[in-house]
């Protein structure tokens, strides 16, 4: 079968995580026998994927692509129209809500759709709290911004959400043919054997621009800071942050790394993952990464909330107080207990979260859209 990509980005290195779940999808489609091709844009010139896909148009991306509420330019979305007609796919796969826009849905070639980080879900999260002008103002803006990504999804046979949290609240805005594909790894990327920890390292992925780690990050600060510091450990974020954050979020117990283009390198000297959340959404996919890498992880109940494990299955350690935490970053000094505990965490990821797991889901949709 050939499988047209059509995404607003080109596919990058393993470095960037949002490009990066591209690639183990199209890696999963490759290993199903199907031939991949690529349509997008890219203001540089890609490097070469060897045979993994065929780029069969790279575009300039026009100065509001990344804002799918407005407009496609005609231009762009007139050329992509064209290059599928001359492919004639038997399958589109959309990826991302900016893309959307540009898929040449009238071809009436079945589709495929992977809306990671669904706009109206960051709009519901980012408006949960404050006064109620905020949540007057957080409501209209997310029943405006739902409407519309809504109406871009109808247009897919199937549409793959990362959450099980997202289906609800689309659900809830329409009546669609939806599968969940869960986050997954690719378990392969990663070798637990490289994990050489320094004991005063802590680790928290993710850009802090965004206020989900924005806010894990000050949690963490206020309340989980000062017992580590005092025993000389101290915390590194990676992702990109603002410069006025330097002052006010940063100190010598908090550390930015800036943006990473290689997160194994950050895992292998981390002596764990932590996910400070309290009375947010988890953060499974911060933790299967880290569990995939073999790097330890010390997480809050709500942290680790959608993480399909028990305490039975003793891969992750639990920790909401600063007394808590501290005593199981204690426990990982015990280097036996610290690779028992990475060894049934590596495995759990293989069992659940890897995307060869996935890989009969993907599969059963593709063989549904046809």
């Amino acid at each position: 079968m050939k499988v047209l990509f059509i995404a607003a980005e080109y596919p990058k290195p393993a470095g960037d995580k949002r490009m990066r779940r591209l690639l183990y999808i199209m890696k999963q489609f490759k290993l199903q026998g199907h031939e991949l091709y690529f349509m997008g844009f890219s203001d540089t010139k890609p490097e070469d994927k060897g045979s993994l896909f065929k780029t069969v148009a790279l575009l300039p991306p026009p100065a509001h692509l990344s804002d799918f509420r407005q407009h496609p330019d005609t231009v762009c979305k007139e050329k992509l129209f064209r290059e599928t007609l001359a492919l004639k796919p038997d399958l589109l796969f959309v990826f991302g809500i900016e893309a959307a826009v540009y898929a040449p849905f009238e071809t009436k070639i079945p589709a495929l759709g992977d809306f990671l980080r669904c706009e109206y879900i960051a709009v519901q999260k980012e408006n949960s709290g404050g006064g109620m002008f905020k949540k007057l103002t957080g409501a209209f803006e997310w029943s405006k911004t739902a409407a519309i990504e809504t109406g871009l999804a109808s247009k897919f046979s199937t549409l793959f959400l990362p959450r099980e949290r997202d289906v609800y609240y689309l659900n809830k805005q329409s009546a669609l043919n939806l599968t969940v594909l869960p986050d997954a790894i690719d378990t392969e990327a990663f070798d637990t054997e490289d994990w050489m920890p320094d004991e005063n390292r802590l680790l928290f992925t993710g850009s802090v621009t965004e206020e989900g780690n924005l806010n894990a990050v000050r949690y963490y600060r206020d309340h989980f800071a000062d017992e580590f510091y005092k025993r000389g450990v101290t915390l590194y974020v990676t992702g990109r942050y603002l410069e006025s954050q330097k002052n006010t979020l940063f100190n010598e117990k908090v550390v930015p790394l800036g943006f990473v283009r290689d997160i194994r390198e950050a895992f292998k000297t981390s002596q764990a993952v932590v996910i400070p959340i309290m009375g947010g959404i988890g953060a499974v996919g911060k933790i299967t990464e880290a569990m995939a890498a073999g790097v330890p992880v010390i997480a809050t109940k709500d942290g680790a909330e959608g993480l399909r494990v028990t305490p039975a299955d003793e891969c992750i350690l639990i920790a909401n107080t600063p007394a808590d935490m501290v005593a199981a970053w204690e426990k990982l000094q015990d280097r036996d207990f610290a690779d028992r505990l990475r060894k049934n965490a590596r495995q759990i990821v293989e069992d659940n979260y890897s995307w060869k797991a996935n890989g009969k889901l993907l599969k059963d949709a593709v063989s549904a859209a046809k």
